[in-house]
């Protein structure tokens, strides 16, 4: 009895003893153990990203007021969807030749990009068999800003800014007549521009850019830009009327005599159509009018885009239309005064935000139009051998103390295309408004400049941290 006793006594004492240390065990579980961790929690170091991007556009913002110090001023930069850099961009200013990105957009919203225009003869009776054609011939001018002269042609092809515009020869509609059987017009050539409005210069524009050739008369029937002479240059008082007078003295060389004397004037009965020929793609007039910055094309497409809305033929008109087009495709124009198509007018202002938003939903056709620097339009002699040639694509606007740009920055080594937009008001001539289109157009193209992230915060450092320990029951 006494044995067995025993015997039972040391089997609970070592049940007790398997207890005990089973709950050590879980006790010492539930214990908090150092942990050390090189990097805590809540460092910027796990995020390097968002701090080299907090100090890139920092960067950034600093280079950009630094180029753009003097005068008044705005500036943005637009990357991957975002604003990355925005100095004053709610200050309204004359904007110079940046109007043209505003035209551009408005009129290939109100145009498909194949319309072609169209410049077409009309007569009142079909063309008889011996060819003579007993009344007037009527030249009817479809809004073609591209017409020319050879003569004209010759003086384009010639010049770096203009180089590459695209033209419609006046020849064409010779060749056309000529297949049609026309022999001799007893009549005369009678050039119709009632498409647009007759008001070929706006009251909004210095006297001087008609005599120095910054603008040509505008009209709907206009070939060579409505400049007689060229170097130097010398506008036509009646584009409709020169029109008539280049097409006559065209006829006569090809051997089609004109017994009249060009005019201007509307069709009136001449029903019969019978030549036409079409101007290039309007992507590619567009395209040519940013590149040189043409002020003659620009104002023809914007009186255009009033037509194409069916509300008017005028320049007030295509004002408005722009508007309405650029609101309704997210541009903010709240602070805007659009006085003409070209930013020949001083009263002309648009904000950078207005450009960055306009730059921003710009089609292939604008960008391919942006003049490339040290290659094309505007640009085709600046640049030249510097680290942006072929890289910065451009809008290039200044008139007497203004200066704006407008473009996008090729990316390199993996970094995304970089859109941007500067505008500057003040006292300053030319060579110091150009000096500011490089400084801005050099820092926008720093981003995204920064340290690698390892650099931007204190090296890492070891320390403990306490973990809490696992729930009862939980399943390990």
């Amino acid at each position: 009895m006494v044995a067995g006793a025993a015997g039972a006594a040391m089997v609970v004492a070592g049940l007790s003893l398997v207890r005990s240390q089973t709950h050590a065990a879980a006790a010492a579980e539930r214990t908090p153990r150092p942990v050390f961790l090189a990097t805590p929690l809540l460092s910027l170091r796990r995020a390097p990203g968002a701090v080299v991007d907090a100090v890139a556009r920092s960067n950034l913002e600093r280079a950009m007021r630094a180029a753009i110090a003097g005068p008044l001023a705005c500036a943005a930069v637009h990357v991957d969807g975002r604003l990355v850099a925005s100095i004053d961009v709610g200050r309204a200013l004359t904007p110079a030749s940046t109007m043209k990105v505003l035209t551009a957009l408005t009129l290939l919203e109100q145009r498909a990009g194949n319309f072609r225009f169209a410049t077409s003869v009309h007569v009142v009776d079909p063309v008889p068999g011996d060819g003579v054609i007993a009344g007037d011939l009527s030249l009817v001018g479809g809004g073609d800003p591209t017409l020319a002269t050879p003569r004209y042609e010759e003086y384009v092809r010639s010049t770096a800014r203009f180089a590459s515009d695209p033209l419609t020869p006046l020849q064409g509609l010779v060749d056309a007549l000529r297949d049609a059987g026309v022999r001799r017009i007893e009549g005369a050539v009678v050039g119709d521009g009632s498409r647009y409005s007759d008001v070929t210069y706006l009251d909004t524009w210095k006297p001087n850019y008609r005599t120095e050739g910054q603008v040509g008369p505008i009209g709907a029937l206009t070939v060579n830009h409505g400049f007689a002479d060229f170097a130097p240059p010398r506008p036509v008082d009646d584009p409709a009327r020169y029109a008539a007078e280049q097409l006559t003295v065209l006829l006569e060389r090809s051997g089609i005599d004109v017994a009249g004397d060009a005019r201007a004037g509307r069709v009136d009965g001449a029903d019969e159509e019978i030549a036409t020929i079409r101007s290039p793609r309007l992507v590619d007039i567009v395209a040519g009018m940013l590149t040189s910055s043409d002020n003659t094309t620009a104002e023809m497409l914007l009186r255009e885009a009033a037509v194409a809305a069916r509300r008017g033929n005028d320049t007030a008109t295509g004002a408005a239309v722009l508007r309405s087009t650029l609101e309704a495709r997210g541009v903010g124009l709240d602070d805007a005064t659009i006085l003409d198509g070209s930013g020949l007018s001083a009263g002309d202002r648009l904000t950078c935000r207005t450009l960055i938003d306009a730059i921003t939903i710009a089609d292939p056709t604008v960008d391919d139009g942006l003049a490339d620097a040290g290659e094309s339009g505007t640009l085709a002699t600046r640049f030249v051998g510097h680290v942006l040639q072929g890289r910065l694509h451009a809008k290039t606007g200044q008139l007497s103390g203004v200066v704006g740009f407008v473009g996008v920055i090729d990316g390199v080594d993996g970094r995304p295309a970089v859109r941007f937009a500067f505008l500057a008001n003040g006292n300053f001539g030319t060579a110091e408004g150009q000096a500011f289109q490089q400084r801005v157009a050099e820092a926008a193209a720093t981003y995204p400049e920064a340290p690698d992230g390892s650099t931007l915060v204190p090296p890492p450092v070891s320390r403990p941290v306490s973990l809490p320990a696992p729930l009862s029951g939980a399943t390990r």
